[in-house]
């Protein structure tokens, strides 16, 4: 049987009582507007919110808001990794950011990874600084993958900011962008899932060595942990399983 992971806190096991509702605020179904209040008109502007409805709309987010927390065996993700940008680095090499296996009859639900990277400041002894979105496209990919098989398929033709008109794009198949969330770009959902004991690598390949200072390349990553049975469970049901 699953069980649930480490949590931080003083008797977070207990249940805990439903929040109050704001001061002078009587509690009330989010999704229903209560006798007596007020409709837009119809001369409404789309988006525009009158202001006899905002304290309204604030209580049905705030109540939906709670109702929408998942089941307590489900622990929200946080997870950070990071390594120093070799001195000796050279085109071709491969910089391993993390391994790590996602804990015994656990599953690891990725809804958002970001890549990132600092440069020394030019002040002295001035703090790094982070680099923005495109200023390593060309020079390195990043590579993921779940128990040793790769989320998505990636593509992408690349030039090295150092060579000349003439000089062909370099083919990759890794993510180039920083602080960027690594996924499909689509309105819905998108999420990425490593079952238990699977292993998740993380690593940099150089492709032009940079002609500037680094300090260290690191990603993070969002999502949920579930318990393996939990997860099996939804997945059935949204197959159409039984």
């Amino acid at each position: 049987m699953a069980q649930t992971p480490f949590r931080h806190g003083h008797d977070w096991h207990r249940s805990q009582p439903t929040p109050a509702s704001p001061v002078g605020v009587q509690a009330r179904n989010p999704f229903q507007l209560q006798p007596g209040t007020p409709l837009p008109s119809a001369d409404q502007q789309p988006g525009v919110v009158p202001v006899h409805e905002v304290g309204v709309i604030s209580v049905q987010t705030l109540h939906a808001f709670y109702e929408a927390l998942p089941d307590p065996s489900v622990q929200q993700l946080t997870k950070v990794v990071e390594a120093h940008w070799p001195h000796a680095s050279a085109a071709g090499s491969i910089l391993s950011l993390s391994t790590f296996a996602v804990p015994a009859q656990f599953v690891y639900i990725l809804t958002d990874v970001i890549y990132y990277a600092t440069c020394p400041s030019s002040f002295l002894e001035g703090p790094p600084v982070q680099l923005e979105a495109y200023q390593l496209t060309g020079l390195v990919h990043f590579e993921l993958t779940l128990g040793d098989r790769q989320p998505m398929r990636i593509d992408s033709s690349m030039f090295s900011p150092y060579g000349d008109a003439n000089t062909p794009a370099a083919a990759a198949s890794g993510w180039s962008m920083l602080d960027q969330v690594f996924g499909a770009r689509r309105g819905g959902s998108f999420a990425l899932y490593a079952r238990s004991s699977q292993e998740v690598k993380v690593q940099v390949v150089i492709d032009v060595v940079p002609r500037f200072s680094l300090t260290k390349l690191g990603a993070h990553f969002h999502g949920f942990a579930v318990p393996e049975g939990l997860f099996d469970d939804i997945f059935r049901r949204i197959k159409g399983g039984t």
